[in-house]
């Protein structure tokens, strides 16, 4: 399949199928419009860079946590509040590179920024979705031939 880019794909569907690949891996995906909180890889549409974008959001006990800390210690001198730091920036690095990695794995160009990623384009189509597009044309063509039959009997 030669490479997609989003002149040809609308960065909704480009957007969609990267959301259908994060959950067929496994991973919680928030919704198009998340509600405050919402835990999981978070994908949006930049339409001012022409890309998808992908982050990663923790689950609200360890933001609230993260701010009460800060609260307690606003300029950033205790070891609690860097501990802190230092777990956000690994959970947001670990995520960030796996959901890069699966990504690019389904065939998409992706390139790492600080903390998320930019989905260029579509090079390929993932195994799992050209298998199941498979099955459907060939479901479907049986059904033509059923029908064709049908007809001329």
């Amino acid at each position: 399949m030669a490479p997609e880019d989003f002149s040809h794909l609308s960065l909704r569907s480009i957007a969609h199928q990267v959301r259908s690949e994060l959950a067929a891996a496994g991973l919680p995906v928030t919704p198009e419009d998340p509600p405050p909180g919402t835990a999981g890889a978070q994908v949006a549409i930049d339409v001012a860079g022409n890309r998808v974008t992908v982050g990663w959001e923790t689950h609200a006990i360890l933001r609230d946590a993260a701010h009460d800390a800060w609260g307690d210690d606003p300029f950033g001198k205790g070891a609690e509040l860097a501990a802190f730091t230092r777990l956000r920036t690994t959970i947001h690095t670990t995520m960030r590179d796996s959901m890069s990695t699966i990504l690019t794995a389904a065939g998409f160009e992706v390139v790492k920024a600080t903390e998320q990623l930019h989905v260029l384009r579509r090079l390929e189509m993932s195994p799992w979705q050209a298998r199941r597009d498979a099955h459907f044309d060939s479901r479907h063509e049986r059904k033509v031939t059923t029908w064709r039959q049908r007809e001329e009997g």
